[in-house]
């Protein structure tokens, strides 16, 4: 579903010099808008006279941190020849004076005010979530942009941060089934908190198997569609026209901070099975500290868990070893693994029990998850040939 607009050549549109756009961004979210601008400036080039595009460095990557790998938007930026520059800090660098509106998506950087104040019409954003709440689908005012009527029903919470894409998947039902996109001015101190010009509610297709890139993929033409349309209807130029904000009763303000190694720790005694799988769906890899035992002490690893993360049925698994019948006999204690003939592990959690079929001791490559643990002397084998971890995972 896309925003409405009123005709463009209403007398209401305000009037602006062509517009010399900074476009700032440094992954492929961006992309789609940066495509959607320069396909907009060879379409009205009085409209959009040029871009200039900032973007992170190269991060280092791959074994060693030897590798240095471009991002699509350096690529694209390359290819259609615009203005690039590659920084970590503002600090020092002053964009050219011509600039008269920076743009923002998905960068990771606050746009200092002294470039906020040289801009003649300031700076936006795009933000993929719905910021801070909803729009009202009735504005008091003629709007320049404005939301269109939707025909489904929605319940999602707002995600200020530099991670509302994952969050938002990490949220539980039913707040995980709808999304949105934010347009809002540029704050010049802070993260989100700029005056919100137009948003888009927008449902999360197969939310119990979205992952971060499908969202993101998603997502990203919409964005381009908001911002383009955004700049036709003027709605940089102050005094801005912010559009009516309601407040539905089931929805909250949760922060998206960026994701840490510790969102992916597993916490055995409090997640639940639909929470760990679903945090694997998002997260990626999961991990947990084991007591292993070396030289006659107990040391602390790290060991991955890499995939084959399902939920264990007891009886439905044929291969199950006597770990599983004396899981049962002893009495199940969370976060303490059992074993399967075929390698997998199966690890009691809150309210179920969870199957791994891969794991990595950190520093070691993946493999079987029986044979990982038992290499990094976590468990051992007694005498009738059972698997006796030392401690429960940590």
């Amino acid at each position: 579903m896309k925003p409405t607009f009123p005709h463009l050549s209403s007398p209401a549109i305000k009037s602006c010099n062509p517009l010399r756009i900074l476009f700032c961004s440094s992954d492929h979210f961006g992309l789609d808008s940066l495509l959607a601008l320069c396909r907009e400036h060879r379409r009205n080039p009085h409209e959009i006279a040029s871009i200039d595009v900032v973007c992170r460095p190269p991060k280092c990557s791959g074994r060693g941190l030897k590798e240095f790998k471009k991002s699509a938007l350096i690529t694209a930026a390359e290819k259609l020849d615009l203005p690039l520059y590659q920084i970590d800090t503002f600090t020092g660098w002053s964009p050219p004076e011509s600039i008269n509106l920076i743009i923002a998506v998905s960068f990771g950087l606050l746009v200092p005010p002294r470039l906020l104040r040289a801009a003649t019409y300031g700076g936006l954003n795009v933000h993929p979530s719905l910021l801070p709440k909803y729009p009202s689908l009735l504005p008091s005012r003629p709007p320049s942009i404005c939301t269109s009527l939707l025909t489904f029903s929605f319940s999602t919470d707002s995600f200020p941060g530099p991670a509302p894409i994952h969050h938002t998947l990490l949220s539980p039902h039913p707040h995980n089934k709808t999304t949105g996109l934010t347009l809002q001015t540029l704050h010049p101190t802070k993260f989100d908190t700029g005056t919100i010009l137009a948003q888009l509610p927008l449902p999360i297709l197969s939310p119990e198997t979205c992952t971060p890139a499908i969202l993101s993929q998603y997502l990203a033409p919409h964005a381009a569609d908001l911002l383009v349309k955004g700049l036709s209807a003027r709605v940089f130029i102050p005094p801005y026209d912010p559009i009516n904000l309601i407040v539905p009763k089931d929805s909250q303000i949760r922060l998206a901070p960026k994701i840490t190694t510790e969102d992916t720790h597993v916490d055995w005694t409090t997640w639940t099975c639909e929470e760990i799988l679903r945090r694997y769906r998002v997260l990626g890899r999961l991990w947990n500290f084991a007591q292993c035992h070396d030289k006659g002490k107990l040391v602390q690893r790290r060991v991955f868990w890499e995939d084959g993360l399902g939920i264990y049925e007891s009886g439905d698994n044929n291969d199950a070893m006597l770990e599983e019948e004396r899981a049962v006999e002893e009495g199940r204690k969370v976060g303490v693994p059992y074993a399967l003939r075929v390698g997998g592990l199966v690890i009691p959690c809150k309210d179920g029990t969870i199957e791994v079929m891969r794991a990595r001791a950190e520093g070691r490559s993946p493999g079987v998850a029986v044979n990982v643990v038992l290499r990094m002397g976590a468990a051992r084998r007694d005498s009738e040939g059972r698997m006796r971890f030392w401690e429960e995972l940590g």
